[in-house]
């Protein structure tokens, strides 16, 4: 509703400041909020995504670097770093990138580190870490990591994808971070998923805030207007990023309040940690310490007997995890993500807005699911069961690609052979029974075409 606003949308983009100070203060309110959350000196509000905002964080520890005179091609990752990272390095020009591996905890190999900083010395342009990192862990030597990198002469990326576990709670200048990105599509009210459009902020320290991108918002006696930082590194996106998404985010703070984003972030946490306890009852965790606390979110995984026993009704072990995620759309709810970080491990990340009811039918449905896949393993051969259509093959997809056709009419729309509104009335058992008489209807349908 609020960025729907005819004062926000009637405006273009290149409308003098004068006629535009409502947009500009919706600019320069996410600008000092985020300085808030974050604890840092700068924010760019140009990058229309988290892994923009990752190349963009980069391209500043370029300029940095050679405003010096040092040519510094070496990035450092840990393993347990969220997936756009190397990626992103990648497409910043980065030829060398060393990673860090992960200890059985979860953490990253702080010796291991040393000794690579060690190595290659003034050749260290920074590190790139996710914090939490992506099996929901909380990198307890992070301020010990940051010293250490400073002290090469580099700088400190945090990605930021996971800040809903962070927010309000800690202070990412005293962490030594040099440049993070929030995704407002995820942390920050923007629908997030579909393909887009995302939306994203860079909070940066003292060292980069002369780099930053695009332009910045001042204000002054209730005047804004705009101003160019002495050694940008020029635009990412035109004009200021998806502006809509700004007026959308900065509702939702000011909705929030400051003891509100507290409460969100501690939520979230907490959300996961009461599913994580509740089953490890009957799962696996990964990583494999039990004493340790996840954040916002944890992986779940099976056992080495319980992948053997799916293996022998005819389902390869690299695909068993993705079927199992395919089960939870039979349930009605949405498929944890899949082979994310870990190959074979399920992660669930709940947000702070489930009600303690809707956690426990996850529970259910997740023990439930265990329980099925234990009993009778092969209905994952059929999974899913009540989506419009079944399994995509994926295979034949990719070998028979068709980049364009005949557009004569608009696509039937596909019911559900049992929508989420049905299956949200019926108990969790119910609905066991109607997958397994689903798998066997299924199968029959087979063997007759056969």
């Amino acid at each position: 509703y609020a960025a729907s606003l005819p004062g926000f949308t009637d405006i273009p983009p290149q409308a003098p400041e004068a006629d535009c100070q409502g947009s500009l203060r919706v600019l320069y309110e996410i600008q000092e909020n985020f300085k808030r959350i974050t604890g840092l000196e700068g924010v760019a509000t140009q990058p229309v995504a988290g892994a923009q905002g990752e190349l963009m964080g980069l391209k500043m520890f370029q300029a940095y670097h050679r405003d010096r005179g040092e040519k510094r091609d070496v990035l450092l990752i840990p393993r347990s770093a969220h997936g756009t990272n190397p990626a992103t390095a990648t497409t910043a020009g980065f030829e060398s990138i060393v990673w860090v591996e992960a200890m059985d905890d979860g953490l990253a190999d702080f010796d291991q580190l040393q000794s690579l900083v060690e190595q290659y010395g003034d050749r260290v342009c920074g590190i790139m870490m996710t914090n939490p990192n992506t099996s929901g862990v909380f990198e307890e030597r992070f301020h010990d990591i940051s010293a250490l990198i400073h002290e090469a002469g580099g700088l400190v990326y945090m990605d930021g994808a996971n800040m809903n576990a962070l927010a309000s709670w800690v202070n990412l200048a005293k962490l030594g971070v040099d440049a993070v990105h929030n995704n407002l599509h995820k942390t920050w009210a923007i629908p997030h998923g579909g393909g887009g459009p995302g939306d994203a902020i860079v909070a940066v320290s003292k060292a980069l805030t002369d780099y930053l991108p695009g332009v910045q918002v001042v204000g002054r006696d209730g005047v804004y207007r705009t101003v160019r930082p002495p050694r940008s590194i020029g635009s990412f996106h035109r004009h200021y990023g998806n502006f809509a998404h700004k007026v959308r985010a900065l509702t939702y703070l000011k909705r929030l309040g400051s003891e509100g984003i507290r409460l969100m972030s501690g939520t979230a946490t907490l959300c996961s940690r009461y599913l994580c306890q509740k089953l490890k009852e009957s799962y696996l965790t990964l990583p494999k310490d039990d004493n340790r606390p996840v954040m916002h979110e944890f992986i779940l995984t099976l056992s080495r007997e319980e992948f053997s026993a799916i293996e022998k009704v005819g389902i390869p072990k690299a695909q068993i995890i993705a079927r199992v995620g395919k089960l939870f759309l039979d349930y009605g709810l949405h498929a944890p993500t899949v082979a994310f970080p870990e190959p074979l491990g399920l992660m669930v990340e709940p947000t702070e807005s489930f009600t303690k009811g809707e956690l426990d039918r996850f529970v259910h449905v997740s023990k439930s699911i265990k329980k099925l896949i234990t009993e009778h393993p092969e209905v994952l051969q059929t999974v899913p069961h009540f989506t419009p259509i079944d399994r995509v093959d994926e295979t034949w997809a990719n070998r028979n690609l068709c980049f364009s056709g005949p557009l004569d009419k608009l696509p039937d729309i596909l019911e559900n052979r049992l929508g989420p509104h049905e299956l949200s009335s019926m108990t969790v058992e119910e609905i066991t029974e109607r997958i397994i008489l689903a798998h066997g209807e299924s199968v029959h349908s087979r063997e007759r075409i056969l």
